[in-house]
């Protein structure tokens, strides 16, 4: 599996060895990869919890969500499986975060950021 996303997927001037970013009024993704490693390991089959705890703390994951958690509560309401998105901690909605970006990356070659 390659990483993602790969070199001229995205537009001119998208920064790839930066930290994931985000645009702050839509929540495209603006900077920054999910290694191929991660995208791996979160994506596959049975539980995967210790996996996403993992790369979520070793991609700084919460700390990069934190100032977008409106934008990320948005986004994770979008898919109906969570009932506790106003109470939950950022660490718990970045879990959500990683995982489902994975799971898209892995069966459709892509992620766009935090939104639809």
């Amino acid at each position: 599996m390659k990483p993602y996303p790969k070199y001229g997927q995205m537009v001119k001037g998208y920064k790839y060895a930066q930290p994931l970013s985000f645009d702050a009024r839509y929540g495209h993704l603006a900077s920054g990869q999910i290694p191929a490693e991660c995208i791996e390991d979160c994506s596959g089959s049975g539980s995967v919890d210790g996996s996403v705890e993992y790369w979520r703390k070793r991609l700084d994951l919460s700390a990069i969500l934190s100032p977008h958690t409106d934008l990320v509560v948005r986004y994770l309401r979008e898919f109906g499986a969570w009932d506790d998105l106003e109470s939950a901690g950022i660490d718990t909605l970045a879990n959500r975060v990683l995982w489902t970006a994975c799971c898209d990356i892995r069966e459709q070659g892509e992620w766009g950021g935090l939104c639809h």
